[in-house]
């Protein structure tokens, strides 16, 4: 109980610490749809004349923060595990129980003999860790060419 309050006071100074950081910001960035785009940069023109702070707004994030949850839901274990059902074996249907990388590196690291059993859960985080990468890069460059395209 003490262990959990400690904790939720921590959790509690970092989100009032980001949050008194990012007021004295002299640049806002932030990305969403682009179809008001136009709004955006007119009310940011005002609020700079105003307050003397720039807000830019990049219209192309919607694709990258698709692709960026993505690759944060790669990385997701225990609600995956339960949702797959946990069954370790190879079935030829995508409809029958099955497992993740994640969940099984969760489920059976802290169970695994040293030797080859450690080592192949060594290889599936690496393995998993490359698939995330694969997947952020690809985002990174959807970005890049959104932005290109927009001419900027």
């Amino acid at each position: 109980m003490r262990i959990q309050r400690s904790l939720f006071k921590m959790a509690g100074l970092a989100a009032a610490l980001s949050l008194s950081v990012s007021a004295f910001a002299s640049n806002i960035t932030g990305a969403g749809a682009t179809f008001p785009y136009a709004v955006y940069t007119k009310w940011a023109e005002a609020y700079k004349a105003a307050t003397g702070k720039q807000v830019n707004y990049q219209g192309i994030g919607s694709s990258g923060g698709i692709m960026l949850g993505l690759g944060r839901a790669l990385g997701e274990t225990m609600a995956v595990t339960f949702v797959i059902g946990n069954a370790n074996r190879i079935v030829g249907s995508l409809c029958a129980p099955g497992t993740s990388i994640a969940a099984t590196l969760a489920n059976e690291f802290g169970e695994a003999a040293p030797g080859l059993h450690i080592s192949a859960l060594f290889a599936l985080g690496l393995v998993l860790f490359l698939i995330t990468f694969v997947v952020l890069a690809i985002s990174r460059w959807l970005i890049r060419r959104g932005v290109a395209r927009q001419g900027k």
